[in-house]
């Protein structure tokens, strides 16, 4: 009897060994497959990154990056007045008569600006006073470097650029505040400050850090715009400044911020893989399958390698801001074209073709206020605006910067007003100067410039009516 059970068993183990054996073939090979297919994909990928000098971790990115000393990092100062400035963006959030820290809107250059709303600015500057001068001494130190371990990825950068932001806002209403008393060169000095200011995150690895710094710029170059339909500033003021702008488009580079998201969006895919709840996803619910990827884990070997692939053009050095565009454009192209099988990646990955654009519209910004500058300067000297851009050169500019949209020269119109030194912006048709609206018209400028009226229009005029 007991002989007799025990053949039971053992054929009962064979029947089932027969069976369960085909069963792990069938999904163990192909998983087994899947795993080395991911890793030898992914190993490609980071030997070609290699190969060319691109950091493959955030530690290789930060250690890449160049050294700043404490006393000469504005960041630092950034950093320590954190919760000044955020308390500061809080109480003024909904100032209504109060402009950039709220969302009244600004006068454009040359229009009136309404008697509260300077009343308000003003206020604000008074009880900002000790503010303003622990900011002041970022006027001597042009750069700035933030940290960007994994930590700061997802909580303290975003904190720090609101801070990057509030403090230009707050040093471009001095600005303001300046140039309606007629003080116009501590206006330009302030122009200069934000300058500065948008230097502390311009270095730092990461799209966002990037686009706040460039939004910076733009409210320096129109704290200058502002300044130039007021009065008249010293030509030494205006050679300070033209060589400031100067020295910032030859140091600053998008390429580590290229490079910040590439590692980032590998960071994220990682962080979603890794089954923890509390991982960063961009879609509610997604980590519930991030065990799966435990399993599938060269399914998520092969996501890291495409990613890195997808950005790797944008990363190249030394890119025109045409070529930019034309590949943040292929980029966005190429995500789209991704089978279903990339879902996380299609889901995870960024557009950033409109970043690019941005980048050229601010680098047209900074390019067209140095030429700006220049113009002004040759006025003062000879009495009259130049007739073409090349009588810069070589007294004022070195050369002629070439609009960002098209590599060709900037553009140049002389009416009855003054002149408007512009770039075609990304439509790249010539609007004939549009670079600003009228105040209060939500109508988008085509071309983007920087406007300077004859000496004998110039004022700031003030109008009794309620700001918008």
């Amino acid at each position: 009897m007991a002989a007799r059970e025990t053949k039971k068993g053992k054929t009962w183990y064979i029947t089932f060994s027969w069976v369960a054996a085909p069963l792990v073939l069938f999904i163990g090979l192909p998983l087994i497959i899947l795993d080395l297919a991911g890793r030898s994909a992914l190993q490609r990928q980071i030997d070609a990154l290699r190969a060319v000098g691109y950091p493959v971790t955030f530690e290789e990115l930060e250690a890449a990056r160049p050294i700043i000393p404490d006393e000469e990092n504005s960041a630092i100062i950034l950093e320590a007045l954190d919760v000044q400035l955020q308390a500061l963006k809080k109480a003024q959030a909904s100032n209504r008569l109060l402009p950039l820290l709220s969302n009244t809107k600004l006068p454009a250059p040359g229009d009136a600006y309404p008697r509260e709303m300077l009343i308000a600015v003003r206020a604000v500057l008074e009880e900002s006073t000790d503010l303003l001068a622990e900011l002041s001494p970022i006027g001597d130190l042009p750069r700035g470097r933030l940290s960007i371990f994994v930590d700061h990825w997802n909580a303290i950068l975003p904190t720090f650029l609101s801070s990057i932001r509030t403090a230009v806002k707050l040093i471009a209403l001095d600005a303001i505040d300046r140039t309606s008393r007629g003080e116009l060169e501590p206006a330009m000095d302030d122009a200069a400050l934000i300058l500065n200011v948008a230097g502390s995150s311009a270095e730092d690895p990461n799209v966002l850090a990037m686009l706040v710094s460039i939004s910076c710029e733009a409210l320096a170059e129109q704290a200058m715009e502002r300044v130039l339909t007021v009065g008249v500033v010293k030509d030494e003021t205006l050679a300070r400044l033209g060589e400031r702008i100067q020295s910032v488009l030859e140091l600053r580079s998008p390429t580590p911020a290229w490079h910040g998201d590439r590692l980032g969006i590998v960071y994220m895919i990682r962080k979603f893989a890794s089954g923890n709840p509390n991982a960063f996803t961009p879609v509610p619910g997604l980590p519930a399958f991030g065990s799966a990827f435990k399993v599938f884990r060269g399914w998520r070997y092969l996501e890291e390698a495409k990613a890195m692939a997808l950005l790797a053009p944008l990363c190249e050095s030394g890119l025109s801001c045409r070529e930019l565009i034309a590949r943040g454009h292929q980029l966005d192209q190429d995500v789209q074209a991704l089978s279903k099988r990339h879902f996380l990646l299609r889901t995870l990955m960024p557009s950033l073709s409109r970043a690019t654009v941005l980048y050229a519209r601010r680098t047209a910004d900074l390019r067209t206020a140095m030429v700006a500058l220049a113009a002004e300067r040759y006025r003062l000297r000879h009495g009259d605006w130049p007739a073409e851009l090349s009588l810069l050169v070589p007294e004022f500019l070195d050369e002629l910067p070439v609009d960002p949209f098209d590599d060709q020269p900037l553009r140049y119109l002389r009416d009855a007003r003054g002149v408007t030194i512009y770039s075609f912006g990304e439509d790249v048709e010539d609007d004939q100067g549009d670079t600003f609206a009228e105040t209060g018209s939500k109508r988008c400028p085509q071309d983007v410039g920087f406007r300077l009226i004859n000496p004998e229009l110039r004022g700031f005029r003030v109008i009794e009516e309620e700001p918008e």
